[in-house]
């Protein structure tokens, strides 16, 4: 639910989703194409960079997202809390003890 007036802060960080999103499909058509000659220690290198890479594009992320989120008025903060919990607890791994 963005508004007209979060609409300048919405476009940045939606292209940067966009940009991260080409970016990690690129990495992984890379890999793939590469996997059939790559030996046990190339796919963890492989493997290895493309976990950095994501990194690097959530790191691109942060600062769009929190000019976003500092323009919601704090019934639209406290839904997007609300949201991004679930979806943490959900991908959140079972422990056991």
């Amino acid at each position: 639910k963005i508004t007209a007036a979060e609409e300048a802060q919405w476009g940045p960080f939606a292209q940067v989703m966009r940009d991260n999103a080409m970016a990690i499909d690129t990495a992984f058509q890379h890999r793939v194409q590469a996997l059939p000659s790559m030996s046990a220690a190339d796919d963890i290198k492989s493997y290895a960079e493309i976990s950095a890479e994501r990194a690097q594009e959530m790191q691109k992320l942060v600062p769009v997202f929190q000019a976003l989120y500092d323009a919601m008025p704090d019934s639209q903060k406290h839904v997007a809390d609300q949201v991004f919990r679930a979806n943490a607890n959900h991908a959140a791994p079972a422990r056991h003890s």
